[in-house]
C-alpha cells in the first residue's frame, strides 16, 4: 500500500462490505468505513442487518442497488442520518466530519467524545502529573524518583510503573466520566448515547474485556500492584475503575443487558480448548501453548493469497486467544490481534468462530449428550485459575 494509491481488496462480511468493496472496484478507505457504519448503526437501531440474503448473489444485488427499508420506530434524525451513510455512490455519501455534526450524534454526546480524534491523540501523549504524583506514592522495588517514573511511563514498555500509572488515570478518567454523565440529562423519546468508560482512549494499543472477566480489577492501583508483587501482569486486564454493573446501577432506571467481546459457551473449559485445538488444526494454523488456557497462534497466507501486491503482504497474521470466566458456568473466548493486517484477521476471527459452531454442531447431532462434555474440571473464580494438565494438546 503506498500513500495516495487506492484499495482494491475485497475483504471482510458482505453484509456490511459497501458497494465498491464487493464489486471489486478500487476505493479510497474513509468512504468505505462510512457504508459500514452505517449497516452497524442500523443494526443497532432495528435489531436486524438492512442487506441480508441467504443467496449471496441476491445478497449483492441488494448491496449494489442500495435497497433496504427503515422501521416506522426510528427518530427522524435517525432516519435521516442513515440514509445519507448508506449512499451507493460513495462520492456522494455523507463523510466523518459531517456525521459528527449530525443532530442524531450530537444528542446527548457525552463530553468525552466531543473532541475530534487528533485533539485526543494529542492528549494522550501527555504525562498527567497528578497521576505521576500519585504513583510516587507508591513503594516500587528499590525506589524510584520522578524523573525515572516519567521516563518509564514515556517509554511506553509493560512495567509495574507503566501498570500503575494506567490504572491510576484509568480510574480518575472513570471518575470524571461518571460526573459528566450524570450531567447529561436524557429524554425517553432520544436516542440514548450512553458508552462505558473506554481504557483505550488514552492508552493505545489496549483492547477492552470484559470487566466480569479477570481478577486484576482491585479497589484501588496500591492493591493492584501488591495483587501483582511488583511485577507486570502476563495478560492484559482491565483498568481498576468502576464497573459498567455500578455505572448502570446508578444511570440506568432499568437493567442493561452486559455486552462483551468475544464468544461465549456453557461447556465445561477443557471441552472449550478442546474444540479450539480442533479449529486451529482444520484452518491450517500455527499455535504456542502459552498457559492451559491461553494460546498464541499464527496463520501464514498462502503464496497465492495477494498476487497482485509484493512480499510484504505474506506476512502472517498473529492472535491471541484466551479463555475467560465471566459468569458461573459461563466462558468467553477472547480474540485479540497480536500483528498483521486487520481485514485479514477479523476474517480468520470469522472463520475460527463458524469451525467452532460446525464442530459444536457435529457433537450434539453425532454424540450422546453423556459424551458432548471433557472430564470435569474446577470452575476457579477468574481465568488464571483454570488448570487442566491434559489440555496442552499441542507440544
Amino acid at each position: 500500500m503506498k500513500d495516495g494509491e487506492f484499495l482494491r481488496t475485497s475483504c471482510g462480511s458482505p453484509n456490511y462490505a459497501a458497494p465498491e468493496v464487493i464489486s471489486g472496484n478500487l476505493y479510497a478507505g474513509p468512504e468505505v468505513d462510512v457504508w459500514s457504519c452505517g449497516v452497524i448503526l442500523y443494526a443497532l437501531l432495528c435489531g436486524a442487518l438492512p442487506f441480508d440474503d441467504e443467496s449471496i448473489p441476491n445478497l449483492f444485488k441488494k448491496i449494489r442497488g442500495g435497497m433496504y427499508s427503515l422501521p416506522s420506530h426510528l427518530s427522524d434524525d435517525a432516519r435521516d442520518l442513515i440514509p445519507r451513510m448508506l449512499v451507493v455512490d460513495p462520492m456522494k455519501r455523507i463523510t466523518i466530519p459531517e456525521i459528527r455534526q449530525h443532530p442524531w450524534f450530537q444528542t446527548n454526546l457525552p463530553p468525552y467524545l466531543q473532541h475530534p480524534p487528533e485533539a485526543v491523540e494529542h492528549e494522550a501523549r501527555k504525562v498527567d502529573e497528578e497521576v505521576v504524583a500519585k504513583c510516587l506514592t507508591l513503594q516500587f522495588p528499590g525506589g524510584m524518583s520522578r524523573d525515572q517514573v516519567v521516563q518509564s511511563i514515556e517509554r511506553d514498555e509493560r512495567t509495574p510503573v507503566r501498570v500503575a500509572y494506567d490504572l491510576v488515570l484509568d480510574h480518575k478518567n472513570a471518575k470524571i466520566r461518571i460526573d459528566e454523565l450524570r450531567n447529561v440529562k436524557r429524554h425517553d423519546n432520544q436516542p440514548k448515547t450512553f458508552s462505558p468508560p473506554d481504557p483505550t482512549l488514552l492508552v493505545p494499543g489496549r483492547g477492552p474485556i470484559p470487566m466480569a472477566a479477570s481478577p486484576m480489577i482491585a479497589a484501588s492501583p496500591g492493591d493492584a500492584m501488591r495483587q501483582f508483587g511488583g511485577r507486570t501482569p502476563l495478560t492484559r486486564g482491565p483498568p481498576a475503575m468502576p464497573s459498567v454493573q455500578h455505572m448502570n446501577d446508578a444511570l440506568a432506571e432499568k437493567k442493561r443487558r452486559r455486552w462483551y467481546l468475544g464468544i461465549q459457551s456453557k461447556k465445561e473449559p477443557a471441552h472449550v480448548m478442546s474444540e479450539v485445538y480442533k479449529a486451529l488444526l482444520v484452518l491450517h494454523f500455527e499455535w504456542k501453548v502459552l498457559a492451559p488456557y491461553r494460546v498464541k497462534c499464527r496463520w501464514q497466507p498462502p503464496l497465492a493469497f495477494a498476487p497482485s501486491t509484493g512480499p510484504s503482504h505474506a506476512k502472517p497474521i498473529k492472535i491471541g486467544l484466551q479463555l475467560y470466566k465471566v459468569q458461573q458456568h459461563i466462558y468467553l473466548l477472547d480474540f485479540e490481534n497480536l500483528g498483521g493486517d486487520a481485514f485479514t484477521y477479523m476474517n480468520l476471527c470469522a472463520r475460527i468462530i463458524t469451525e467452532l459452531k460446525t464442530l459444536s454442531g457435529a457433537v450434539r447431532s453425532m454424540a450422546p449428550p453423556t459424551d458432548m462434555h471433557a472430564p470435569p474440571v474446577g470452575h476457579p473464580s477468574h481465568p488464571h485459575q483454570l488448570h487442566n494438565p491434559h489440555i496442552n494438546l499441542h507440544g
